[in-house]
């Protein structure tokens, strides 16, 4: 027994489950950085280039607007 009133064992099923715990957290942020994100992010360019492709270069804010948001919608 420990100071504490737990066994060894306990302590170390805690210390097995912390561990899992944050191996669970870094692999889902690793997920978030290296996936998630940049799936986002090629997902927006693709729709802003459409958004380009329609309106054309040096379009009003409201004409990149409206093809941005017809894009968006296809």
């Amino acid at each position: 027994m420990t100071h504490q009133g737990r066994s060894m064992t306990d302590q170390h099923d805690d210390n097995k489950a912390l561990v899992a715990f944050a191996a669970a957290c870094v692999a889902m942020m690793a997920y978030w950085v290296f996936v998630w994100v940049p799936q986002q992010d090629a997902h927006r360019s693709a729709i802003l280039n459409c958004a380009v492709e329609k309106v054309g270069q040096g379009a009003s804010y409201e004409a990149m607007e409206a093809a941005y948001i017809e894009c968006e919608r296809q």
